[in-house]
Formats: structure tokens, sequence, C-alpha cells
């Protein structure tokens, strides 16, 4: 356990923590100015250099072979990348700050970056702050901070500066190519570009790395605000649409499911937006399908109902539900109600009320690309091929669906060998009053005897805990 840095809130790997130094807190992420390490007033300091410093309860940065045994103030460390013949393991290293050296040489790919910060938030101590110099900038600091990085600098906004490269959030821009700033800091604010241009190299330069420098630091503080209302990963797909490079490294992170399993809350007050491909892959999406085969028991019933989803959370709060109870009511406990739906591919009744099932949105433009007919076309099969073909738990299947979905389980059906009853029309939508109708003559045929849901409330609490918790731990709550 580190003595002076401090993760305060979470949001995936990425994390608002503090660090001590001195008799003074800094926040992280922390953003370093690289001109503050040549004045002296950067919080950091090589250790090489503590005999000649003033002030010596600043961060002291030791390589790792260097690293004392005691000290008295918060201490780094740097590492090398695991592709330097000089790298060493850092894993019986006790420090507060890890410093990744030679860190440039992580941008020559997306997986080579993801590999390896990876590695080393797995090998250094949980309550330590990992620092990555000199590869930031406004395009892909969301990214880095996103995946666990908690210290970054502007080295590169100065590096850009003198090369005459205007830094935007969403890539970079030769000066000599522009007609206006799309940018409203007091630098762009001050001058247009063609003025810009006529000024000597030295002050061009100093005038471009202090906007580069300001852009990078209102991208840091975008995102720090993005983890406290906990919607960074939002923030990170919309970001990362303007790079191949970042958008390869976020699907490439993705895959690696252990190591953001267990920095994901179970767990947010916001609502989880899928906007885009990449959302099908998030951890959560893939943790409640997987959860709802792997923890979620339904009840044995007679008939399994596929229902579609609804842009109001929970389902059965919305009109569209609303109909669909009044119409099976009097036969509801011969009756298991399955939801259809993209990201989260089959959401039961019982658990509708779970997170993120009943706080998602998504695009609704009635296409269904082939992503998303993959996804949940799978997550629909895993379903019906252990509840409905292994345990045995229904009799009949009926399928109030239209559109996507009704196709999407039309194949399942077909790979499966399952015969189903189809109670939409050709065209027509699931609330259209035939169709309800066409539902209500369908359940009441199958079922004998009308008998209400008066289980639902306690299948429901049963259905959570095991979800929550594991296995068999709401029969344990409520016997």
């Amino acid at each position: 356990m580190t003595k002076f840095y401090e993760a305060r809130k979470r949001d995936g790997a990425a994390r608002l923590g503090r660090l001590l130094i001195g008799n003074a807190t800094v926040e992280t992420p922390l953003l370093l100015n690289v001109e503050a390490f040549h004045s002296g007033t950067a919080p950091v300091l090589p250790a090489k250099a503590v005999a000649r410093a003033k002030n010596t309860s600043k961060l002291l940065i030791y390589d790792a072979w260097e690293l004392p045994a005691e000290w008295k103030t918060a201490r780094g460390v740097v590492v090398l990348p695991k592709t330097h013949p000089l790298a060493s393991d850092v894993r019986n290293l006790k420090a507060d700050l890890y410093v990744v050296g030679y860190a440039s040489r992580l941008l020559t790919s997306s997986r080579r970056l993801v590999d390896e910060i990876i590695r080393l938030k797995e090998s250094i101590p949980p309550d330590a702050a990992l620092y990555v110099p000199a590869v930031a900038t406004p395009a892909n600091v969301a990214f880095l901070i996103y995946i666990g990085v908690d210290v970054v600098d502007d080295a590169v906004a100065v590096i850009k500066g003198y090369e005459d490269v205007y830094l935007t959030d969403y890539g970079e821009l030769r000066l000599f190519e522009l007609k206006n700033f799309p940018c409203c800091c007091e630098i762009c604010t001050s001058l247009n570009p063609a003025e810009l241009r006529k000024l000597n190299k030295k002050e061009r330069a100093e005038l471009l790395t202090k906007h580069n420098s300001l852009s990078l630091k209102a991208e840091v503080e975008k995102v720090r605000e993005r983890i406290r209302s906990e919607m960074l990963r939002e923030y990170v797909e919309s970001r990362v649409r303007t790079s191949p490079f970042l958008t390869a490294a976020l699907r490439i992170l993705d895959e690696k499911e252990e190591y953001l399993e267990r920095r994901t809350p179970v767990a947010r007050r916001s609502p989880l937006l899928a906007n885009t491909m990449e959302s099908l892959r998030r951890v959560e999406v893939k943790r409640f399908a997987a959860r709802v085969v792997e923890r979620y028991t339904p009840p044995r019933r007679k008939v399994l109902l596929l229902l579609p989803c609804s842009a109001r959370k929970p389902y059965s709060q919305s009109q569209s539900h609303r109909k669909f109870i009044s119409a099976i009511f009097e036969f509801g406990g011969h009756i298991h109600e399955v939801i259809i739906t993209s990201p989260l591919g089959v959401v039961p009744r019982e658990l509708e009320a779970a997170y993120p099932a009943a706080f998602y949105d998504v695009p609704v433009t009635g296409y269904w690309d082939a992503e998303e007919r993959f996804w949940v076309g799978s997550c629909v099969e895993a379903y019906l091929r252990k509840n409905l073909i292994e345990r045995g738990l229904y009799e009949h299947v009926v399928v109030h669906l239209s559109g996507g979905a009704l196709e999407i389980f039309k194949g399942v059906a077909e790979k499966l060998g399952l015969e189903a009853f189809y109670t939409c029309g050709d065209g027509e939508e699931e609330t259209a009053k035939r169709a309800l109708e066409r539902l209500r003559n369908c359940i009441s045929e199958l079922c004998a005897e009308k008998k209400p849901d008066k289980d639902a409330k306690v299948n429901m609490i049963k259905a959570m805990a095991d979800y929550q918790f594991g296995n068999g731990v709401g029969n344990l709550l409520l016997g």
C-alpha cells in the first residue's frame, strides 16, 4: 500500500485521485507542464537533482534500480516498456508514481499501447499512479485516461507548436493551411492564422504552443467531469471516431474483458448510451448477457413470450408494454416474458429494473446492422438453448415481434429447429389492435385456464439477488 496516492472515484479503469506532494495535494488525472520542469516549479523532481534542489518535498523520481528502501516524501520510479532491452520486473517495486520510460514507442501500434498499459496496470499496486510522458494530445488523452493513465504532460503540445502544428480535440492541423481558428482560447481570439503566420519563428511557436497546451488542459478537464458524471465511456467512443489508431485501440481494449471487468462497477447512476458499434462490446453489455445465462434461472412456465423493447425504462412503465401486459394479464401465471433488445440481447421481465436494463438508450431507426444482428442473435440463441432445450422450462414459444427483432428470432429458430407461434402480421406493429387481439387469442388457446401471476414480485427479487450476488442467493433470502 502506498502512502501518498489515493483513488477517490472510478469510472472503469479511469479514476479521480489525490497525490500528496509535501504539504500540497494535486488531483489526478494530472496534467504536468513541461516548462515547469525547466523553471523548477513542477511538483516532481528527478532524484539526481535532490542534492541541488532547495525544496525536497516534491515528488522524487528514481530509476528502477536506484529506488531507496526508505523515503520521507512521495516518490516515483521510471519503468521501461516490455519491448525495451533494459525492461525490469516492476511487481516488487513500491512507489507512489510509476513513470513509463520511452513511452512514445507505444504510439507505433494500437495493440502495443493497450497491451503495455494493461501490463503495467496489472503489475503495479492499485493505489499507485501511472504517468505516461510525452504522448498526450487533445485527441488521445481521453482514451489514455480511460485505459488507466493517471498523469500526462504537454510535451507533445510543445513539440507540435514548434513544428507549426495546431492541435485540436479531433486531430492535427497545419498552421499554414488554416483560414480560421476553430477555438476560442485566449490565443485564438487575439489574432487570426494569417497574423500568426507573419510572426517570427520563436514568437509563433510560443503562441502556438500555448494554444496547444490550453487545448490539452481543456480536454483533461472535460475528462475529469466525465468521470465524475460516470459517462467517460460514451465520451471516449465519440473521441476515437476521429482516429483509426484510437478506434483500433478501443476495440482491442474491449477484448481485454478480465482487465475491464474488475474495474467497471456493476451499477452506476448515469444511463448507458449505446450509440456506436463499440457499444456492443462494452463490458457492462457483455456482463449483463453473461449473467442472464449463468446466474438467472427463469420460472417454469407453459409459455415463453418474446416481446420488443421500449424507449421508456423499465419497460413495464411504457405505453406499449402496458398494452402487452393488459392483453395477457389474466393468463400471467402461465407466461414468462422476455424482451429482445439491442445492445443487451435478452432481458427477462424480472431483470428489467437491473442495471443496465433500466438505464440504457440506443438510437432507434428500425434498421439492425450485421453487428447487432449477430450479437443479439447469439444472446437469444444462448438463452433458448439453455432454458428451452436443455432445461425444458417452457412448452410453447409465442413471438410478438416485428421488423429486425423478428428476423433475428427466425434465424435462431431455424438454427435450433424450433417451432413458435407468431402474433404479428407482415409489417404490423406490435401495438396494433389486431396484433394485440391475436396475442390474446393465441395465449388463451395455449393456456386452458386463467391464472394471474401472483409471484411476480417475489420472482423479481430472487432474480435480482441472483443477478447481483450469484446463483441461489435469492432462495437463501426468500426461501
